[in-house]
Order: C-alpha cells, then sequence, then structure tokens
C-alpha cells in the first residue's frame, strides 16, 4: 500500500473522537424516512392510517438463515465469525419509527439487539479479521480495531456498527501487528454500545489475551509502528 494511502487510513482511524468515522450520528425523532431505513419506506403511505399497528418482533431484524455457532476451540473459546456477529440489523438509539411497527428503537441496547446476539456479552470467544492499530509501542499494538474486511483501509468504506470490534489487548500487552492479512482474536467478548457526544463511538468491544495468524509473523518493531508511535 502507498505511504499516501496508509496516511489516509491512520488519520480515519484515529480521528477523534477515535470511531465516530465508523458509526452514524443520532437521527433526530421524525416521522420521515430516514436514510437508511428503506425497509420501512412502504409503511410511510399508511402513517397517518388509524389501522391496526402491525407487530414486528427483534426476530425480524436478524438475516435469513441467521444461526450462532455453539463450536468451541481446544481452550474453551467459542468460535464465532463476523457473519454471525453482523448477521441482523443494529437500529442506532433515537431511530425512532412512528409508522406502527412493534418496536421502541428509542429503547436501550438491551432492547434493540436480538437475544441470541446478547446473550454473547462476556463471553470468551475467538474470531476472525483484519487488524487496524490505534495504540502500542516499539514491540507491537495494545489497542487495535478488529474489521469484518479489508474495505476500510483499501476503500474507504466504513463498516456497519456489528462489522468491528474494539480491541484492547490484557494488562497492555503487546501483541504483533499482521498488516493486510486475517487474525483470529481470542479472549473476553463485550455487548458495550458506547456514546460519545451524540454519535455511537462502538457497539463490540474485546479484552485480547492472545493474537495469532497462519500467515508469517512480521517484525516485532516495523517501520510502519516506527513512524505511527513516534520512535
Amino acid at each position: 500500500m502507498r505511504t499516501s494511502s496508509l496516511r489516509n487510513i491512520l488519520v480515519i482511524s484515529l480521528s477523534l473522537p477515535l470511531l465516530a468515522v465508523l458509526g452514524s450520528a443520532f437521527r433526530p425523532k421524525t416521522a420521515s424516512v430516514l436514510p437508511f431505513q428503506p425497509a420501512v419506506a412502504a409503511t410511510l403511505a399508511s402513517a397517518t392510517d388509524q389501522s391496526e399497528p402491525e407487530s414486528r418482533s427483534l426476530s425480524d431484524s436478524l438475516n435469513p438463515g441467521f444461526e450462532i455457532s455453539d463450536t468451541t476451540d481446544a481452550d474453551g473459546y467459542r468460535v464465532l465469525t463476523f457473519n454471525e456477529l453482523a448477521g441482523w440489523k443494529y437500529y442506532y438509539p433515537g431511530e425512532v419509527l412512528t409508522f406502527g411497527l412493534g418496536i421502541n428503537y428509542d429503547a436501550p441496547v438491551e432492547e434493540r439487539l436480538p437475544p441470541p446476539i446478547l446473550a454473547l456479552d462476556s463471553q470468551q470467544i475467538s474470531v476472525t479479521g483484519f487488524m487496524i492499530p490505534i495504540d502500542g509501542n516499539e514491540d507491537g499494538v495494545t489497542e487495535f480495531l478488529l474489521v469484518r474486511n479489508m474495505m476500510i483501509c483499501c476503500y474507504g468504506v466504513a463498516p456497519k456498527m456489528n462489522e468491528w470490534i474494539h480491541i484492547k489487548t490484557a494488562e497492555d500487552k503487546p501483541v504483533l501487528y499482521y498488516r493486510n492479512v486475517p487474525v483470529c482474536v481470542r479472549g473476553l467478548f463485550r455487548i458495550d454500545e458506547q456514546v460519545e457526544q451524540r454519535y455511537v463511538a462502538h457497539l463490540y468491544r474485546m479484552i485480547a489475551d492472545d493474537l495469532e495468524s497462519r500467515f508469517p509473523k512480521p517484525g516485532p518493531s516495523s517501520r510502519f509502528l516506527d513512524r505511527r508511535f513516534g520512535r
């Protein structure tokens, strides 16, 4: 990747608020159709009538065929993928619909996420993705984003809120930075929707116990990290 492109990636990943570029602003409470709500546009015509409201449950936010695996690895970590973690539609706080639909989108996160996802909170999991470093030292990275794919890196496409995890290493222990290759991270997974100045900073976070990749290990202190952290 060219130096200029890499610099642009870092500007995106390190802006303050840190992850605002990856979230979306709270939408105002309004009866109008919001840009990210195409599925409910068809209900607009009946928004003002007095017909019986259509009921809908949280299961409607799940992608067809959605299922979470119970597979665990040899150390007892539950093996998950972003197909599972992102296999549902995330509704932002304040995303209020007045079309007679059954869900209150202004409710706490516990009432906006499907039960199978909420059940993953505080579990020890293993998940594979791509690293975007946030903080670290000459020995490696201590804080990073794990994203579903490299679209943000290569094309600047912001992932959906459930397509990335904000990760810090246990006891701030540096881990090797693998650039542009899949890595498997294991640790404590949390559902932790953080709101900062009307932006959702992150939905998922994780304390990483360890990290590994099937690709060759990089050096402990790459020129990239030296430039990034001013070493």
